[in-house]
């Protein structure tokens, strides 16, 4: 399930297709330096929270998939360590994009995976889920937003880095994969200091 830039996932302990998919917009043509870094407010030992695959294309540029884990610590200890600067028990899952040209102008972007939890009728913020899991309860997609925003902790998950060549074509976005993981696409906000370089999509 996709809200803006956010994608929900309601539990899955295997290694999951996002969807995720970018794309770089650049005048010049000099290469792009690409990288993608993957945090999440969670750390599991002794297990594979995700994955980065760089792949490419004959002339295409390159394109990166993202494997994700979908479930939460079940309890904190040695070996899962869960986010104690939020006061409900969830992972999320942040992506970055960062795109630096020749001439050090950089953009970047953001989105998100949350791993929704079941919660308890009357718990705040506990609603019945959408139809896609009738009679079940789980929280308010709203309400996590509000709790992700709030979190002060984040792990080093996984990166990559890749190239854009604007004589490459854009690789075509990946169909829809199952269920609550599909790609989506969003322009971004450049911080560049004369706010001249690319723009980001995903």
């Amino acid at each position: 399930v996709i809200n803006g830039k956010t994608l929900f996932n309601y539990g899955n302990d295997r290694l999951q297709d996002s969807g995720f998919f970018y794309r770089i917009v650049e005048n010049c043509p000099m290469v792009v330096n690409v990288k993608i870094i993957v945090e999440s407010n969670q750390f599991e030992y002794g297990t594979t929270m995700g994955q980065l695959k760089t792949f490419k294309r004959k002339e295409y540029n390159e394109q990166t998939k993202l494997y994700y884990r979908g479930n939460s610590c079940r309890h904190t200890g040695p070996e899962c360590e869960q986010d104690d600067s939020i006061e409900v028990n969830i992972r999320f899952y942040e992506i970055k994009v960062i795109a630096t040209d020749s001439a050090g102008h950089v953009g970047m972007d953001t989105c998100k995976i949350i791993i929704v939890p079941s919660c308890y009728h009357g718990d705040y913020g506990c609603a019945t889920s959408d139809a896609a899991k009738p009679h079940q309860f789980y929280y308010k997609r709203n309400f996590l937003l509000d709790v992700v925003r709030k979190s002060g902790v984040r792990y080093g998950i996984m990166s990559t880095t890749a190239n854009w060549k604007r004589d490459l074509r854009t690789p075509p976005a990946p169909l829809p994969v199952p269920k609550c993981s599909k790609s989506t696409k969003c322009k971004s906000k450049a911080h560049s200091p004369k706010e001249k370089v690319k723009k980001i999509a995903f």
